[in-house]
């Protein structure tokens, strides 16, 4: 699961890093300043996470060493507990980032294929292949210009990309995908990689209406090209993105803004995210678990000195899982009290198992186990009748070992 928190971590942070641009940034006229603070934006927020400040990101309940025992109200009727959510949630999210990557892969060989497809003639440090069509894009340094494009809008177009293949927009395009692939759940991956197309394409114009000193004129040539190209949906920057066609139009002709006191609101937010992370690290650093093992200090301050949560090899019931399910419907009575109160729920049994194997100490945990005195008796009398385990073992040696186990008492 320490994966999965990474990635849920790193995705609260592009949350709050986009929410901040949205509100303070998207309408000022400092590109370059914009465009960094994108960048910077997903690089920390994949960043802080990695980040130690108690130092070993790993986190071990003991109650997860044994999965949920459910118990019908039916003696010798035990189960193993259907779901692995951890696994489904894992597997959900692999196939999401698989997908998302693929596509992604595929956008790349589809530009790479074009690039192919045409001669190429180099300009100005640009490699331009003329397509057959109306449509205009870029990708890095090779710039592709339809045919069919208006001859007087030509100049208009190649300053365009050139922009984008001196600046290395493409170079943001891949860092955006990659993220993506990586929190493709996330809403927010998906407005900055807005955010970031946006810019680059506010960039480009601003440059060229100060090369050609004619905004009308330009926004013309954006229109036109709007009307007559199809989006190609390319992994690459497209002249004629319809999308994007009123926001730049906007922001060609905007007064430019002096909002330059805003990017101090960044020093802010970055300390907001790294307090959310140095909490989370002081949360997690009782349940981190050094390589060597870890001594009980969690749930029994009483637990004698010498008994460990985690070891090296980690006792295990004789016969596995299936016999430990065998064993607990064999030996469990749901309580004819709990039946008529209709009392269920979970009771969490914490017990160690000593060096020679056997269960000792069995108790259970009454914060997080449901109220029944019933259950409770039932529980413990099930797990004081244990047979032997295989004893655990650090370094060599059999070592006491601790566990937890929630049996989940059902009446359906």
């Amino acid at each position: 699961m320490s994966a999965l928190f990474y990635i849920l971590e790193a995705n609260l942070y592009l949350a709050l890093f986009a929410a901040f641009y949205y509100f303070a940034l998207r309408k000022e006229k400092s590109y370059r300043a914009n465009r960094w603070v994108l960048i910077t934006s997903v690089i920390l927020a994949y960043v802080i996470p990695a980040l130690s400040f108690q130092g070993a990101i790993s986190s071990v309940i003991p109650v997860i060493e044994l999965e949920t025992i459910a118990l019908t109200g039916e003696r010798g009727t035990a189960v193993k507990s259907s779901f692995d959510y951890p696994a489904i949630l894992w597997s959900v999210y692999s196939v999401g980032a698989f997908i998302t990557l693929s596509y992604f892969l595929l956008g790349l060989i589809r530009v790479f294929a074009l690039s192919a497809k045409y001669p190429q003639a180099i300009e100005r440090k640009l490699r331009i292949i003329e397509t057959n069509d109306e449509n205009a894009w870029s990708f890095f340094n090779l710039v592709a210009l339809g045919k069919d494009i208006k001859p007087e809008n030509r100049d208009w177009i190649l300053a365009h990309e050139r922009v984008h293949a001196e600046e290395l927009h493409s170079l943001d395009k891949i860092l955006i995908e990659l993220a993506k692939a990586i929190g493709w759940f996330n809403p927010a991956i998906y407005y900055l990689k807005f955010a970031l197309e946006e810019n680059h394409e506010f960039r480009a114009d601003e440059v060229v209406c100060n090369e050609f000193s004619d905004s009308i004129t330009y926004s013309q040539v954006l229109v036109s090209q709007s009307l007559g190209g199809i989006s190609l949906g390319l992994f690459a920057h497209e002249f004629s993105k319809k999308s994007l066609l009123k926001s730049r139009i906007q922001m060609i002709n905007q007064t430019k803004q002096t909002g330059k006191m805003k990017y101090l609101l960044t020093i802010p937010v970055l300390a907001v995210a790294l307090l959310i992370h140095g909490c989370e690290q002081e949360e997690s650093s009782d349940e981190a678990v050094p390589s060597e093992g870890k001594q009980i200090t969690k749930y029994d301050q009483n637990t004698p000195e010498g008994v460990y949560e985690v070891v090296e090899k980690m006792p295990e019931f004789k016969g596995g899982m299936n016999a430990l399910m065998t064993f607990m419907g064999e030996n469990t009575i749901y309580p004819e009290e709990a039946k008529a109160l209709k009392e269920s729920g979970k009771v969490f049994v914490k017990f160690i198992i000593d060096e020679s194997g056997n269960v000792t100490k069995p108790e259970v945990l009454q914060d997080i186990s449901v109220e029944s005195a019933a259950l409770h008796t039932a529980a413990i009398a099930t797990i004081s009748k244990m047979p032997a385990w295989i004893p655990g073992e650090q370094k060599g040696q059999k070592v006491k070992v601790q566990y937890v186990m929630p049996i989940n008492f059902s009446l359906k």
